[in-house]
């Protein structure tokens, strides 16, 4: 510091005084250029995905108050451009139940775990074993979850012609005993 100074000082006044002002403009130039940029976004961490952007109004079906058909009910959910968390959406908005009238179909705790659509177009939707432990319906019960289901899927997922449902990654044959599940359920015979 003290070499710096006595080389300062051995100046004259006016070289001090050019020197003084190259700096100055230096900083100037240095502040203009770096301050009229913004920040560029960080990037996401590696396997993070980007988040919805917004919500979009869904059709939901669920039993009716007397527990003998389907009624519909819109709803607002954070859109997806991603098939499986669109189907993880209406399934857990199936499990809460209806909040305008009506009954739940799913007994609760019941939650997708897997999904995949096929280039046929079956939707491949595996459930917790919740569905099986916790289903104890009869024949119009069975109807009613399934058709919820299917109807829901099929009237926001348009592309989708047949519904497959395993339990905990296995085949099941029914929930109840009166509709067999060892097969696509097709869109077109469930609406």
């Amino acid at each position: 510091m003290k070499s710096v100074l006595a080389w300062i000082r051995g100046l004259s006044a006016a070289a001090a005084v050019v020197l003084l002002l190259a700096l100055g403009a230096a900083g100037a130039l240095f502040y203009w250029y770096f301050s009229g940029r913004e920040a560029p976004e960080p990037p996401a961490p590696a396997g993070e995905l980007a988040l919805p952007r917004g919500t979009r109004s869904v059709t939901l079906f669920f039993a009716s108050v007397s527990g003998d058909s389907l009624v519909s009910e819109q709803r607002q959910v954070l859109e997806s451009d991603r098939v499986t968390e669109t189907v993880r959406t209406l399934v857990d908005e199936l499990v809460r139940g209806p909040t305008a009238g009506g009954r739940p179909v799913f007994p609760g705790g019941v939650s997708a775990r897997h999904v995949f659509l096929d280039e046929s177009g079956d939707l491949y939707i595996d459930f917790s074993p919740e569905l099986t432990r916790r289903f104890h319906g009869g024949s119009t019960a069975e109807y009613l979850l399934l058709a919820s289901l299917v109807r829901t899927l099929s009237r926001e997922l348009p592309t989708v012609e047949g519904v497959i449902i395993t339990v905990n990654g296995q085949p099941v044959s029914t929930l109840g005993g009166h509709f067999s599940l060892e097969g696509p359920l097709a869109t077109s015979e469930w609406r």
